[in-house]
């Protein structure tokens, strides 16, 4: 029975591999449904397999050396899922600086996109407030207008709107493993540690 194995699993394959995730899913209900389909094999259709692959032996010896076949199959096939493992681990250990600093960037983009939205609101509800005050001073609509401006504080929102792309960018690194999507001049921050000299 011809087995031909697979070739060794890069890190780029690894990482594609990572973010298959239907087809990882699928993976494993394959590897279920393939395991009850052969505890479901007649013995007599086993011997009429290993007949078929090798007819010029007897039933219990093509019967050994097929399952002999299958098991080292099988094992290389195990084994190659391990080294892909392997390696997808040590992609992990390389990148966790970076998806540690981007978390801790994440979180503090969270703060500040949320600072910067209740700055939005307070601006309009100032604006609101300052026409009011106006309006019951009998102002003129046109001076109200130059004096209040319902426009929108851009510089504020373009701000907010670009943590909100950054913090987007640095989640789908976080889940994907993939440096493509880290902001250019990501710096992973030095860190500091304190210790203390023992007399």
């Amino acid at each position: 029975m011809p087995f031909h194995e697979l070739p060794p699993v890069s890190t780029e394959q690894a990482v594609v591999l990572w973010n298959s995730i239907d087809a990882t899913q699928l993976g494993f209900r394959l590897r279920h449904e393939l395991s009850r389909a052969v505890e479901e094999l007649d013995p007599f259709t086993l011997i009429a397999l290993a007949r078929r692959h090798h007819p010029n032996m007897s039933d219990l010896d093509a019967l050994q050396l097929l399952g002999d076949e299958a098991i080292a199959m099988l094992k290389a096939l195990r084994e190659h899922g391990t080294a892909a493992r392997e390696v997808l681990t040590a992609e992990k250990d390389r990148l966790h600086p970076k998806t540690h600093a981007a978390t801790r960037r994440a979180f503090e983009i969270e703060d500040e996109v949320r600072l910067l939205t209740q700055s939005i609101t307070s601006h309009s509800a100032r604006t609101r407030e300052r026409r009011a005050q106006l309006e019951a001073a009998s102002v003129p609509n046109e001076d109200i207008e130059w004096l209040a401006p319902m426009t929108p504080p851009t510089d504020l929102i373009a701000k907010r709107d670009a943590l909100v792309a950054e913090q987007s960018a640095r989640h789908q690194f976080i889940s994907s493993l993939d440096e493509r999507h880290l902001p250019e001049g990501f710096v992973v921050p030095p860190v500091f540690r304190i210790t203390t000299n023992m007399m």
